[in-house]
């Protein structure tokens, strides 16, 4: 077996039998972080994005596809991430949640 850490960014392009993400959790450097882009980010984006944390859901997107058989996702059971919250809605009886 092995095993490897790396952030969300350095995984993309990359694929793995199973996927553990991290402190999937909100707060300021949760999934999806509250700390605000920089401004100077508009200048160089083209047009603003339309859905707010656009950029970091696409990145969770790529974290979770990774992974070929299974995916497993870490998170304080009292702050979990909305993007978890939105997958158990959405998935319904297909993600098992265990405390």
């Amino acid at each position: 077996m092995e095993v490897s850490g790396q952030s969300f960014h350095r995984a993309k392009g990359l694929e793995a039998d199973y996927t553990v993400l991290l402190d999937v959790s909100e707060g300021d450097y949760g999934v999806p972080s509250r700390i605000e882009d920089d401004e100077l980010l508009n200048l160089v984006i083209p047009q603003p994005e339309t859905f707010a944390y656009a950029e970091e859901r696409r990145l969770f997107y790529v974290a979770l596809t990774r992974a070929s058989r299974g995916v497993y996702l870490i998170t304080n059971s009292r702050q979990p991430s909305r993007y978890i919250r939105e997958l158990c809605e959405i998935a319904g009886d297909e993600v098992r949640y265990e405390t």
